[in-house]
């Protein structure tokens, strides 16, 4: 019920998708509330093969994905940050 001390938590992001990649941007957390989860798991449906570069931009690490063949959805895993970021997803 922390809200009804004004605590709140939100979070905006947009998707843009462009032949074979995809871009997820994140913008800046707002709000005093803390999130309980450590990382965020975004889908993409009806991504074509297990081949996927999921990376930050401005980053060169990889980050973790999962393939789900039967369903054509690729899984990708990113820690949860209160700052502004872009994720970008090709192939």
């Amino acid at each position: 019920f922390a809200y009804q001390h004004g605590e709140f938590y939100r979070q905006e992001f947009t998707c843009q998708s462009t032949g074979h990649s995809v871009s997820v941007q994140f913008g800046a957390r707002q709000g005093t509330y803390p999130p309980w989860w450590k990382h965020i798991e975004v889908v993409i449906y009806r991504w074509p093969s297990a081949r996927a570069d999921a990376k930050f931009a401005g980053s060169t690490q990889r980050l973790q994905t999962k393939y789900d063949a039967s369903t054509h959805a690729l899984h990708v895993f990113i820690p949860e940050a209160a700052e502004k970021q872009e994720l970008r997803v090709g192939q």
